[in-house]
C-alpha cells in the first residue's frame, strides 16, 4: 500500500509491479483476472496514492463501465502502470483500446471517442478537431496517424495532466 506520492516519472520496476498486482489482486471485486470499476477509487487510493479530483474518477470508472464492459483486466492494469511514469507510455493501452478496427492508427471517429476520454482531464483539448489532430500528429506526413503519433501528441498536449 502506498504511504506517500510516489514520483511518477520514475519507472515502476518489475518488483513493485508484482506489488501492484497483489493490490490489484486483493480488491473486493477481484475475479479471473478483472476488477469491477467500483474498486478503482480504493485501488487508486490506498495502492497506487493517486491523487485524482472525483471528476477524474468518474471519467475512469465511465470509460471502464463504457468502454470496457465495467471491469478491468489484470494485464490492462499492469501495462498502464508499466507506463505511468511517461505520459505518452501510459496513453497507449487506450489509444489501442479506441483503434477499434486494430490497423494501428487513429481514425476520425476514433480521435472523437478518445477526444472524449481526454478532455475531461484537460478541458482545452475540446476544441481540438480531427483536422487539427492530423496537422499536429502526422510526423512522418503519410496522411495518418499511427497509435505512436497519437501517444506522442498527447503526451505533448496533455502533459500529466490525465495520468495523476
Amino acid at each position: 500500500m502506498a504511504e506517500e506520492y510516489r514520483d511518477q516519472t520514475i519507472p515502476y520496476t518489475e518488483s513493485e509491479l508484482e506489488v501492484l498486482r497483489k493490490g490489484w489482486q486483493a480488491l473486493k471485486s477481484y475475479k479471473d483476472g478483472y476488477v469491477s470499476t467500483a474498486d478503482f477509487p480504493e485501488n487508486g487510493r490506498i495502492n497506487l496514492n493517486l491523487k485524482y479530483s472525483n471528476g477524474q474518477w468518474k471519467t475512469l470508472m465511465d470509460f471502464c463501465d463504457k468502454e470496457l464492459g465495467g471491469v478491468m483486466s489484470e494485464d490492462f492494469y499492469i501495462e498502464l502502470m508499466r507506463g505511468l511514469h511517461k505520459t505518452s507510455l501510459y496513453a497507449i493501452p487506450y489509444i489501442k483500446h479506441f483503434d477499434r478496427n486494430k490497423d494501428g492508427f487513429i481514425s476520425p471517429d476514433e480521435f472523437g471517442s478518445l477526444l472524449s476520454f481526454l478532455v475531461v482531464h484537460d478541458s482545452t483539448l475540446a476544441v481540438k478537431t480531427f483536422q487539427n489532430f492530423l496537422q499536429e500528429a502526422d510526423t512522418n506526413l503519410d496522411g495518418r496517424v499511427s497509435v505512436d503519433e497519437c501517444a506522442n501528441w498527447i503526451e505533448k498536449n496533455c502533459g500529466d495532466k490525465w495520468r495523476g
